[in-house]
């Protein structure tokens, strides 16, 4: 039942991130440099972990594959995000923004894998079980 949804989450993160982007751009408050980028690799961190549990979760055990898709997915997503902000004023297509979508996405799996790893190992040597992790 637990992974029965497991494609909300991904939906989720990228409704928000569609939502983000339709910002203008003169109202976009302005920070230090190179903002974007860490703003565009977080939260393509959180839809990598997202994709990479959806994936996890449909029964995929094979890790490559299971980041090599997640990370594919979250980048041709943000390729269409990237394309979206042409059409919101004071926004562009940045080819910088897609790297740090890439690099995010693949943080985000990466982290999201080691996680169950450690869920798994930690389910094995407690002396309590998997339930204890709740």
């Amino acid at each position: 039942m637990r992974g029965r949804f497991a494609w909300a989450w991904p939906l989720l993160i990228m409704s928000g991130i569609f939502i983000l982007s339709q910002i203008p751009g003169k109202d976009i408050p302005p920070t230090f440099p190179m903002a974007d980028k860490l703003v565009h690799g977080v939260l393509y961190a959180m839809l990598g972990a997202a994709v990479t549990r959806f994936f996890y979760y449909r029964g995929v055990r094979n890790i490559r594959r299971i980041l090599c898709w997640a990370v594919f997915l979250s980048t041709l997503y943000g390729i269409f995000d990237e394309c979206h902000q042409l059409f919101v004023p004071g926004r562009s297509f940045e080819i910088g923004d897609m790297v740090a979508d890439c690099i995010g996405a693949g943080i985000g799996s990466c982290l999201y894998l080691r996680y169950r790893r450690y869920r798994k190992a930690y389910a094995v040597t407690s002396p309590r079980g998997p339930s204890s992790f709740r």
